[in-house]
């Protein structure tokens, strides 16, 4: 008998990013950005981060072909949008994170 060690089947992770915002809710979004993101590296999970910006959507591919201080120097540069948008849920993926775009904010 030959036993192999199981591997847990983690699906597509998601982040979605709101960059809108007065300099303090940008603060406060970046900040959770991180730390979510830094958290899942940690652990050795690949993951997406799919930010609404200005410019359009961005996304980044962290830990397989992007890093998160990439995807963060591209967000400090890029101006905010005016308001956060309607979420589109095109994008499927096993675990999803929302980072802005809450009912409590007003932008």
């Amino acid at each position: 008998i030959f036993r192999e060690p199981m591997i847990p089947q983690v699906g597509r992770m998601l982040i979605w990013l709101y960059h809108s915002g007065d300099a303090a809710q940008l603060d406060r979004k970046l900040g959770k950005l991180m730390w979510v993101s830094s958290y899942l590296q940690r652990r050795g999970l690949p993951h997406d981060i799919l930010a609404y910006t200005a410019d359009g959507q961005r996304i980044w591919h962290i830990g397989t072909e992007h890093t998160l201080q990439e995807a963060l120097d591209t967000l400090l540069s890029t101006a905010p949008m005016g308001e956060a948008p309607q979420p589109e849920l095109t994008a499927t993926a096993a675990w999803q994170f929302f980072i802005g775009g809450d009912d409590y904010e007003t932008v």
